[in-house]
């Protein structure tokens, strides 16, 4: 499944040096007040921009210049080779991150619970779709972006509301999964090695663009900035990975001679660190990214997605996501969920992993531990499962009510962190998950948060 608000004479001569020092203090104060580190356009009319109050934030993080992901000098050689040398930005600009609790809300839904749930302080961001999959909800100002996707104008709703109450708005941006822009520019798009454009069942047969491609890296870049510009205080990359799965034709991906091409991981790490330059090192905003909870356990999935638990948190971006679903492990039946065994978290095999929305969330928290612990390391801010998996199989799945998505959070105090977003897609989320009573440590089991 799946950024810092920017707010955008004298009379008749009757003492000159009077005069004179009145305008030296107006333009002290002109240059004293123009945002620094502001994208270029700022002219987007759909939207109105409030300021707001500031609120408590944490300390003020220097952002990185290097790349933190690669440390083999030959494999960063290799890497500067394929994608050329990863760019520094002309302007250094601080950035002041956000411990966020927040929710997720379509683009069809209402943001007004959400920001009752705001107001009665139970969470204090929210994240909007600004792209999914094949579609952009603003009005692009770049011409093919807007030729490509016909964007529309149904974030701004969304967006104004959220600032007008001074809420964190979390821009999400869906990357790679986008068929649309695929069909658009095939050339940009998985393809095999007869150039044949590539389809995935695991992925809606839908077509996938090339994570290889530095042109579509560009594009979401853009839209990023965009987003920016209309108000959102950070950035949240999803599908940021390759597919999932053969494709529909069994051919395989064919990105290029593989003496010359870099791994997956790299090619994603290098894509944030590219985004991270370009964003967050550049404006102060923070850049975040999604990423399937299966490679914390498994570096071998990783590979494949192009996630890389130990190294994709060390691009220097400012939070990582992992979806800790209980649902999406897998399950002991013959299901297209099920492996017919489960999966063993902890030493602990869970052959109904949607029943246990606390252990399997906090034990899935706790096997990425030993390298979140390091030092250059980025905050890990869960995105956690609000909804019932109701297409598992009967007896699989649970209804994940307030009790169930409270023991979800709980899970991630007990864990040792303290972020986290909720994941419904119509964006329920009952207030009762937020009392003290609902966030209790389920009896049984251990409080105590784990030895680094």
């Amino acid at each position: 499944m799946r950024s810092t608000d920017r707010p955008p004479g004298p009379s008749r001569w009757i003492i000159p040096m009077a005069t004179v020092a009145v305008v030296l203090v107006l333009i002290v104060f002109a240059v004293w007040v123009t945002p620094r580190g502001k994208p270029p356009e700022t002219t987007f009319t759909a939207v109105n921009i409030p300021s707001i109050t500031p609120r408590p934030t944490r300390p003020v993080i220097t952002p990185p210049t290097g790349v933190l992901s690669e440390t083999d000098p030959e494999e960063l050689d290799k890497l500067n080779e394929f994608f050329g040398e990863l760019p520094t930005p002309e302007v250094l600009t601080p950035l002041t991150s956000k411990k966020v609790k927040g929710v997720y809300v379509p683009i069809d839904q209402s943001i007004e619970p959400a920001i009752e749930l705001y107001k009665a302080g139970h969470i204090n961001a929210v994240v909007i779709d600004f792209k999914e999959r094949g579609g952009i909800f603003y009005r692009s100002k770049d011409p093919e972006l807007q030729r490509v996707y016909m964007g529309t104008d149904h974030v701004s709703k969304q967006l104004n509301r959220l600032k007008e109450e001074g809420v964190y708005v979390i821009a999400r941006i869906v990357c790679f999964a986008d068929a649309k822009m695929a069909s658009a520019h095939p050339e940009r798009a998985i393809s095999d090695q007869a150039e044949n454009v590539l389809t995935y069942p695991g992925e809606g047969s839908s077509s996938f663009l090339n994570p290889y491609d530095t042109r579509n890296w560009d594009d979401l870049i853009k839209i990023a900035l965009e987003a920016v510009v209309m108000g959102a205080n950070e950035i949240q990359f999803d599908y940021v990975r390759f597919p999932t799965g053969r494709s529909t034709s069994g051919e395989r991906a064919y990105f290029g001679n593989p003496d010359d091409l870099p791994s997956r991981p790299q090619a994603i790490n290098r894509f944030l660190e590219t985004a991270r330059v370009k964003i967050q090192d550049t404006y102060g905003i923070p850049v975040g990214a999604d990423v399937f909870s299966i490679v914390i356990m498994s570096r071998l999935d990783g590979n494949t997605l192009g996630q890389d638990w130990p190294t994709i948190g060390r691009t220097g971006i400012a939070s990582l996501s992992p979806m800790v679903y209980p649902s999406h492990y897998a399950n002991s039946s013959n299901h297209y969920s099920g492996n017919g065994q489960g999966t063993i978290l902890g030493g602990t095999l869970f052959e109904k992993p949607d029943l246990h929305p606390y252990d399997v969330t906090r034990l899935a928290l706790i096997d990425g531990l030993p390298v979140t612990m390091a030092k250059e390391y980025t905050t890990v801010r869960p995105f956690l499962q609000a909804f019932t998996a109701n297409y598992l199989p009967s007896g699989y799945f649970m209804e994940y009510d307030a009790a169930a998505i409270a023991q979800t959070i709980a899970a991630v105090y007990a864990a040792g962190y303290d972020e986290w977003l909720l994941w419904s897609p119509n964006a329920e989320y009952p207030a009762e998950i937020f009392t003290d009573e609902s966030l209790q440590v389920p009896q049984g089991t251990d409080e105590a948060p784990p030895e680094p």
